[in-house]
């Protein structure tokens, strides 16, 4: 299988107006290097890694993300609350930084948007718009979610020993169709990821506590809709909405709900020079 980056994207909730600009308290990287990366020929992209909580804390990467991508992650937004230029996801850059001794996870972001405000000079403002919203639900009588065999509170003698990878990971099977493989996740998370899938806010109102293990196959969006495929379980492979019922007994309710939107005022097309 070949593995590829998700988009991921939190619901963001301050109404504020700024700029983007590097200040005395906000966190910025020791040393960064943006370059014009080379897509891969199947579409598919290595996944971001390092910073705070990995292996490898004081690095962070990501390989061939265009300027959209990066400041949907630095602001934590989805793609339909990123309001910019539409050349803005067209062009892909390796990002390569040095972060500092003691930074947090949470400080990433934060680098992010000041190294946009450095090399491409991003000016930005936010605006609430009511626009459309999934709601991540149980469908009645029929949650098909198994309780995650890893229990890092209490591991007993059954339990398996944590995986040195990610707890979830996006890939391309086999015969085609993308699926999503948790070993360890939570709703939250789900929704998190559905969110990038799909790209308008999901919220997690399954009330469903803890960590799960499970498959999820489906086509991306934009696939042709008269596929006739079916994964190896039998369960037809459709869109990720209509894939989650009959394969985790769950349901995407859309809404109307009130958000942030991230709007660009300014961004060069290109970064200056490293």
């Amino acid at each position: 299988m070949k593995r590829f980056l998700p988009c991921f994207v939190l619901a963001a909730s301050l109404l504020s107006v700024s700029f983007a600009q590097p200040g005395v308290h906000s966190p910025t990287f020791e040393v960064a290097s943006i370059k014009l990366g080379v897509p891969e020929k199947d579409g598919t992209a290595a996944r971001c890694t390092g910073g705070p909580g990995t292996r490898d804390p004081l690095t962070f990467r990501c390989p061939c993300k265009s300027v959209g991508f990066l400041a949907r992650y630095a602001f934590n937004v989805s793609l339909s609350r990123l309001d910019g230029p539409s050349w803005i996801n067209e062009a892909c850059y390796d990002l390569a930084a040095k972060l500092p001794p003691g930074a947090t996870r949470d400080d990433v972001p934060l680098m992010v948007q000041n190294l946009l405000a450095e090399r491409f000079h991003l000016a930005e403002h936010h605006e609430t718009r009511t626009l459309p919203a999934y709601t991540l639900v149980v469908v009645p009588g029929e949650p098909k979610l198994k309780p995650s065999a890893i229990q890092p509170a209490f591991p007993g003698p059954s339990a398996r020993k944590p995986p040195s990878g990610p707890p979830w990971a996006l890939s391309i099977a086999d015969g085609g169709y993308y699926r999503l493989t948790a070993t360890n996740m939570d709703l939250k998370s789900l929704a998190g990821v559905l969110e990038g899938i799909l790209g308008s806010l999901v919220v997690d109102e399954t009330g469903l506590t803890g960590n799960y293990e499970f498959r999820l196959n489906y086509l991306p969006p934009g696939a042709p809709g008269n596929l006739d495929l079916s994964d190896e379980r039998g369960f037809p492979v459709t869109d990720i909405s209509s894939a989650l019922q009959p394969q985790l007994g769950l349901q995407l309710k859309l809404q109307k709900r009130s958000q942030d939107v991230v709007v660009i005022d300014h961004l060069d097309k290109a970064p200056t020079e490293n």
